[in-house]
């Protein structure tokens, strides 16, 4: 079963479906259309990363070859790897501020367990009572965000990278039909 290559049959009337129309750069650059993105990523997403596929392109045999095979695989690949490349980007500055809201969060805790310390020292009652459970409460809330980075926030955006990168990856096919 590992050896099994699964297929992503993409049937299209024209080449140009394959293409975002909006985009005036050449065709090695050329952004694809958001549907034919969606539907190749949606395909990659329904089978485990391991899986080995292939992109078969599917046209018409009357199609008039105004992008060559090697082109419409070259932009294929150049899209997801630069989508990939954009991602990772994203990815990094995610950290970056998860990061930086960690030292802030752990800063702002201190200073919250610090007072909250302080105020049951120096205070008495039920006013000392909720300012010092008050203190902790708001310090720990402040954690919560580096929190929801570090453990869920990038796991989504890395498998959306290994996604496009096996897709970069993937054998590209262009078949008429």
């Amino acid at each position: 079963m590992a050896d099994q290559i699964h297929d992503i049959n993409l049937r299209l009337r024209e080449e140009r479906q394959l293409f975002n129309s909006f985009d005036p750069a050449p065709f090695l650059e050329r952004d694809l259309d958001d549907d034919a993105e969606q539907y190749i990523i949606d395909s990659v997403k329904e089978y485990p990363l391991k899986q080995k596929m292939r992109l078969t392109i599917l046209l018409p045999k009357e199609r008039r070859h105004k992008v060559s095979d090697a082109e419409i695989e070259s932009a294929i690949k150049n899209h997801f790897n630069y989508n990939a490349k954009v991602m990772k980007k994203k990815l990094n500055e995610l950290l970056a501020q998860g990061r930086t809201s960690l030292a802030i969060g752990i800063l702002f805790l201190i200073f919250c367990l610090s007072v909250s310390e302080l105020s049951a020292l120096y205070l008495t009652g039920f006013f000392s009572s909720i300012l010092s459970t008050g203190l902790m409460i708001v310090g720990w809330v402040a954690m919560w965000r580096p929190i929801n980075i570090f453990l869920y926030e990038w796991w989504p955006i890395n498998k959306e990278i290994a996604i496009r990168k096996k897709i970069k990856d993937m054998a590209v096919k262009v078949k008429e039909y």
